[in-house]
């Protein structure tokens, strides 16, 4: 696993492009200029708190954190959960279709919970599982001042709901 850090980073707006384009050149859309509202409306938040951002590339899910974890129901999950985890699976690892966007999330009890992209992280788990080198790219979210595991739950469950905002747009059929 690596991890794409900027040296002497200040949490200014050249900061924040500065993560985009890094997220952008590693094939991701640019959750600044992205079309869904909800990428754009959580990076917002990211620039507003001013957040600091680590970009991870080949993530192993080793510390991805436990549906039975007391701070699981802080982070993104979703109604009826994780239905959709074997579709992402066989699309990344059997397919080998581009994955569209980065997983966001933070480290709290020294495990990584996703508050926006939770199913794709768990497909990656599974990828990961069944053999295959990861292909997960991760951006863990923290405070450049300490934070409690509490302030982090609270941030990572306002994150969340922003990420599970309804869209009024419907699936492609194919």
């Amino acid at each position: 696993m690596s991890v794409i850090e900027l040296s002497n980073a200040k949490y200014d707006s050249s900061y924040y492009v500065s993560k985009a384009q890094v997220i952008a050149n590693l094939g991701y859309k640019n959750p600044s200029t992205d079309a869904d509202e909800r990428q754009r409306a959580i990076w917002q938040i990211l620039e507003d708190e001013r957040l600091s951002l680590e970009i991870r590339c080949k993530y192993d899910c080793k510390n991805l954190g436990s549906r039975e974890s007391d701070y699981y129901k802080y982070f993104q999950t979703r109604s009826p959960g994780e239905e959709d985890v074997t579709e992402f699976y066989e699309e990344f690892y059997v397919l080998e279709k581009h994955r569209k966007r980065i997983i966001f999330g933070m480290i709290v009890a020294g495990e990584f919970f996703v508050f926006l992209g939770n199913k794709r992280v768990r497909a990656h788990e599974m990828g990961i599982e069944n053999g295959y080198e990861s292909l997960c790219d991760i951006v863990i979210v923290d405070s450049h001042s300490p934070m409690t595991d509490i302030e982090k739950c609270k941030l990572a469950h306002r994150l969340a709901r922003v990420g599970n905002k309804h869209q009024d747009t419907t699936r492609d059929k194919t």
